[in-house]
């Protein structure tokens, strides 16, 4: 797949990403989404709420540049993925406060969750102008890239990272599409 030039595009591409990731959790099944090690000590459903906060987050920058904000905004309504000190720019630290903060929340929240964080992301992507879609100067959150990439970085992209990873600990053959994302 191509990287998407425009808001049609970047919404067909996370749909196709969404349906991709949704099919390699069927393929584990309910009963393997809280068995360590798909990705390290992570479960299934570990990853699920990691994939959530990162669309939650994206979705809230998303609807604030559309609404003409250039600056970081806090996740309205925080949900229960979103832990309280999430708020760090360390990589590695954030993902370890969000996998802490996950943990011990049932899967079938997760999993709701996981499809509400995804339906507010595409919501806010699909009203958000085409002039600020490629704009790499329109917010601060953005650090120079353009909103299409950091939805993309975030939404579709984000799963292609775990796919692999949970598709070789589910023994299942990465597709040719996945290893080029």
């Amino acid at each position: 797949m191509s990287a998407p030039q425009d808001k049609t595009e970047l919404l067909r591409a996370m749909t196709a990403g969404r349906v991709e990731w949704l099919g390699l959790l069927a393929q584990a099944g309910p009963d393997r989404l809280n068995e360590a090690g798909a990705d390290g000590a992570w479960t299934l459903k570990d990853i699920v709420a990691h994939l959530s906060v990162y669309e939650w987050w994206t979705a809230a920058q998303v609807a604030a540049v559309t609404r003409g904000e250039r600056a970081l905004v806090e996740v309205p309504n925080a949900p229960p993925s979103l832990p309280p000190d999430a708020d760090t720019s360390d990589m590695d630290e954030r993902n370890a406060r969000i996998y802490a903060h996950n943990r011990m929340r049932p899967a079938v929240e997760v999993l709701a969750e996981a499809d509400q964080a995804f339906a507010a992301l595409m919501a806010a992507v699909a009203v958000l102008p085409d002039a600020l879609l490629t704009d790499p100067h329109c917010a601060e959150w953005t650090n120079g890239a353009t909103p299409l990439a950091v939805i993309a970085g975030n939404s579709y992209g984000h799963y292609g990272a775990h796919i692999a990873t949970v598709s070789a600990w589910l023994g299942i053959q990465e597709t040719e599409e996945n290893r080029n994302r």
